[in-house]
């Protein structure tokens, strides 16, 4: 019996990659619901690695060498050591990075991030699920700031920005990649945080 993950990893891919246009085609016309399209493709993305804003490989079928990776993350590293975190949604330095195959974009930078992240590094992600942006934040494993509400606060005080309207900071934030184009609910649900007549105040 064909379960509905079969039925995409078997019918959908093309030469082990997935177009995300060619899934959501195949969800209007047998008609899935929006939450069972959602569970489906979370199921899916298991065994899968974003590449491009529509493409997706197998996961088994991504592989760079140690010697690529380590050049990678030699550049991420020197980032982190200028401005203390790299946004891979800014990050704009691929001119730096390796040939490994595939034209580099922020998605295939940040599933590289996840799959071959060194020891030295982790990963900071606020809790919004939207595919349209990369939302990874790469920062030093030993780094104080252990939450995507503890890195805001640390750049909102860094920068002297408490006190600041929502949309003077959501523009300072976004032009560092920390946030999408609008502060994310999760954090308005601080209580190390509170905004008052659209001003952004943190504890």
């Amino acid at each position: 019996e064909l379960s509905s993950k079969t039925i995409i990893e078997r019918f959908l891919f093309k030469n082990d990659m997935l177009k995300y246009t060619d899934y959501h085609k195949f969800v209007s016309k047998v008609k899935w619901s929006i939450g069972t399209a959602y569970a489906v493709f979370k199921d899916v993305e298991k065994d899968i690695l974003r590449i491009s804003e529509d493409e997706y490989i197998m996961r088994d079928k991504f592989k760079i060498s140690k010697e690529k990776t380590d050049k990678i993350f030699s550049v991420i590293n020197e980032e982190i050591k200028n401005n203390e975190f790299v946004s891979m949604s800014k990050f704009n330095k691929f001119d730096m990075l390796p040939d490994i195959g595939y034209k580099w974009n922020s998605f295939i930078l940040s599933s590289v991030i996840q799959i071959s992240l060194p020891d030295n590094l982790k990963i900071i992600v606020p809790q919004v699920e939207d595919r349209r942006y990369v939302k990874e934040i790469v920062i030093n494993k030993y780094s104080d700031i252990n939450s995507y509400e503890q890195l805001i606060i640390h750049i909102v005080k860094k920068l002297n920005l408490s006190g600041s309207t929502l949309c003077h900071l959501e523009t300072v934030l976004s032009s560092k990649g920390l946030i999408g184009r609008y502060l994310p609910k999760e954090l308005y649900n601080s209580k190390n945080i509170y905004i008052d007549e659209d001003r952004f105040y943190t504890a």
